[in-house]
């Protein structure tokens, strides 16, 4: 039987795992505020089963984790400085949307799952609170999931920043635009700390989606709960070591 996954959050790393789980032969389902891909002509998109919902509604989930085995949190927003960014909002899209996916997979006997997180120098933790507590809250929720049951796993991954290319819609059509987009520090704050800079060097895109299958189906995070760190990220998991 084919195994279904739902993946929360199908922006720019939630959509590079899905492809690859589809690759790998997985059945996609992906929740998202619309219900419908941020690039509609991508070729990928049509093997995804589409619903709409916001993550942080719990009734949300009562169609999209049906007949679910596994999870991948990937909802988040950037870590903007609190001076610049509503604190709440930062809290509810790092952390609540994806703590209530975990409760309610939790409540629904998915057994795996893999939650987006972020690196960051505690150094910057203050400049982007609301930031850094909704990750945190969102890792404690990871870790809470594969403790409630002996078969239940849990994996959180860490990158600094992934980088990659988005594919955007534009009148013309899809227009692939090459970026890094900082899970972590924004990038002219990591150059300000060089101690930051090997810790938070940024992690190719396909990586994390390796790392994220690895994850939710290899037997080494079978029943446990697990961190992958970004260097972890960088030396495991590149395309010759699939």
């Amino acid at each position: 039987m084919t195994s279904r996954l739902l993946i929360v959050g199908p922006g720019f790393v939630g959509s590079a795992i899905a492809q690859e789980a589809l690759a790998k032969g997985w059945a996609v389902r992906c929740l998202s505020r619309r219900g419908v891909p941020h690039s509609p002509g991508a070729a990928w998109a049509s093997e995804v089963e589409w619903v709409k919902g916001d993550a942080c509604d719990a009734g949300a989930y009562e169609k999209a984790l049906e007949d679910v085995q596994a999870l991948v949190c990937a909802v988040g927003s950037p870590p903007l400085p609190d001076l610049i960014s509503d604190k709440a909002t930062a809290l509810r899209m790092n952390g609540d949307a994806n703590a209530t996916a975990l409760a309610e997979a939790e409540a629904r006997g998915v057994s795996r799952a893999v939650l987006v997180s972020a690196q960051m120098p505690s150094a910057l933790a203050s400049v982007s609170s609301g930031y850094f507590e909704g990750k945190m809250r969102a890792e404690k929720a990871a870790e809470g999931f594969a403790a409630s049951a002996v078969e239940r796993s849990a994996v959180v991954l860490k990158p600094g920043a992934v980088s990659g290319a988005r594919t955007v819609s534009t009148p013309i059509g899809n227009v692939s635009i090459p970026l890094n987009l900082a899970l972590g520090p924004v990038s002219f704050l990591a150059k300000a700390m060089p101690s930051a800079i090997a810790e938070n060097a940024p992690v190719p895109l396909g990586n994390v989606a390796r790392a994220a299958l690895a994850g939710l189906s290899e037997e080494r995070f079978a029943g446990a709960f697990s961190v992958i760190a970004n260097s972890e990220l960088l030396a495991d998991f590149g395309a010759a070591k699939k």
